[in-house]
C-alpha cells in the first residue's frame, strides 16, 4: 500500500488545525485516535507523529518516510484515516463539552466469593485480616525541564528516547492520599481517574481452622486506570479536559496450603499509546503489558503476609488497613529496568518483582460477623 501525497497533506493540514486550536502535540493525537475509532491510530500515530512533528524533526508527514525503520504500511493507514476526519466536527464537540464513550467510568462492582473450602483437620475459629489495596500511577512533570528542576537528573532524562519518555510524564498523575476511610472512600477516588489500575482484597475470614473444613471468604476488586487529556492554556500550564480509558485484564485464584491459603489477585493493562511510544522506536514492536498482583497470605494462628507485586512500570502506592504503607516509585528505575519494560514485546509481560512484603495480624472474630 503507497501513501498518496494527497493524504498526506490533508492529514497534515487536520493535524494542524487541531494543534493550532491550542491542543498540545499529545492531546491532538489522543483526539484523533478516538475521531477515527482506529485503535492502533494513537499507538502508531504518537510514535511517528508525535514524536517527529512535535519535536521538529520533520516538516511534513512525508518527511517520516526517511525514518529508518518505518512500517509504510501501518503508517498508510494511520494517514488515510487521519487524512478522512472531519476536523470541524471534532472541534465542535470539544467546545460543546463531548468526551465520547470510552470516557464513561460505567459501573465497577466488588466481587465477593462466599465459601472457597479445603478440607483438613484441626480446631475451630474464625481470623478476620486488614483490607489490603494497591494503585498504579505515573507522576506528572508538564515536561523534563521541570523534572530536572525539581528531582535533578535520572535514567528518564538522560536516556536515548528521552523526547518519548517526557510524554510518558506528561500524561501523568497526581499522587494518591496517605488513606482512605474504606473500599467505598477507595472506589470514589477511582472515579476522578486520575490513575493507571487498582485492586484491593478486604473482608478476608479464614474459619475452621480447627474443624474438618476450613472455609475462607473474601471480596476483591480491580479497575483498569484512564490516560489524562490535557490542553495547552499557556506555556507550562495545561488542564485536563477529559480521560481516555485503558485496557486491562484481571484475575483471582486461591491456593491452600498445610497451614495457610494465599488469595493472589492481579490485573495487567496497558499504559496507553505513549507507552509505545518508546517501545516502536527502539524495537520496533507494541509495548507489553504493565502489571500489578497482590497475594495475601492469612493462616490458622492469625498471621498475615502481604506481598505486593509488579512491573517496574508505572509507580505503585500499597495500603494496609487503607493506610499508606509504601510507595514502589517508577523514577527509581534504572537504564535497565527502563529498557527492559520497553523492548519485553508485544503484549508479553515485562520484567518486575515483589516490590513490598508486608507482615500484619488477623483479629479473632465469628463466622457469622457482618462485612465491616
Amino acid at each position: 500500500m503507497n501513501l498518496r501525497s494527497g493524504d498526506l497533506r490533508t492529514a497534515q493540514s487536520n493535524y494542524n488545525r487541531i494543534l493550532g486550536a491550542g491542543y498540545d502535540a499529545h492531546t491532538t493525537m489522543l483526539l484523533l485516535g478516538r475521531a477515527t475509532e482506529k485503535p492502533d491510530f494513537v499507538d502508531v500515530g504518537e510514535v511517528y507523529l508525535t514524536r517527529m512533528i512535535a519535536l521538529g524533526k520533520v516538516r511534513s508527514i512525508g518527511d517520516l518516510l526517511q525514518i529508518r525503520g518505518i512500517h509504510t504500511k501501518r503508517l498508510s493507514g494511520i494517514v488515510e484515516a487521519l487524512a478522512a476526519v472531519d476536523v470541524d466536527g471534532l472541534l465542535a464537540e470539544l467546545e460543546a463539552g463531548g468526551e465520547g464513550e470510552e470516557d464513561g467510568a460505567g459501573e465497577f462492582e466488588e466481587t465477593e466469593v462466599p465459601g472457597d473450602t479445603f478440607e483438613i483437620s484441626g480446631g475451630g475459629s474464625c481470623w478476620c485480616g486488614p483490607d489490603a489495596a494497591a494503585i498504579g500511577w505515573i507522576p506528572y512533570y508538564i515536561n523534563f525541564g521541570w523534572m530536572r528542576a525539581s528531582i535533578g537528573d535520572n535514567a528518564y532524562t538522560r536516556h536515548p528516547n528521552a523526547g518519548a519518555l517526557d510524554t510518558v510524564f506528561d500524561s501523568g498523575n497526581q499522587p494518591p492520599p496517605d488513606s482512605f476511610g474504606g473500599a467505598d472512600a477507595f472506589r470514589r477516588y477511582l472515579d476522578d481517574y486520575d490513575f493507571r489500575a487498582a485492586l484491593y482484597i478486604r473482608n478476608v475470614k479464614l474459619c475452621g481452622c480447627g474443624s474438618g473444613e476450613r472455609r475462607l471468604t473474601y471480596n476483591y476488586f480491580t479497575r483498569g486506570g484512564y490516560t489524562p487529556v490535557r490542553v495547552l492554556l499557556a506555556p507550562n500550564t495545561k488542564a485536563t479536559i477529559t480521560h481516555c480509558a485503558g485496557v486491562e485484564a484481571p484475575g483471582i485464584e486461591t491456593e491452600w496450603g498445610g497451614d495457610d491459603v494465599t488469595i493472589r489477585l492481579w490485573i495487567r493493562f496497558k499504559l496507553g499509546g505513549l507507552t509505545n511510544f518508546g517501545s516502536w522506536v527502539m524495537t520496533g514492536e507494541w509495548a507489553p503489558w504493565a502489571w500489578m498482583q497482590m497475594d495475601y497470605i492469612i493462616d490458622c494462628s492469625g498471621r498475615v503476609r502481604i506481598e505486593f507485586r509488579g512491573s517496574y512500570i508505572p509507580s505503585q502506592s500499597f495500603y494496609v488497613g487503607w493506610s499508606k504503607v509504601a510507595t514502589r516509585s517508577m523514577l527509581n528505575n534504572n537504564k535497565a529496568r527502563i529498557d527492559g519494560f520497553l523492548t519485553a514485546g508485544d503484549c508479553q509481560t515485562p520484567p518486575g518483582g515483589l516490590h513490598l512484603s508486608h507482615p500484619a495480624r488477623a483479629i479473632p472474630c465469628d463466622e457469622d460477623d457482618s462485612e465491616a
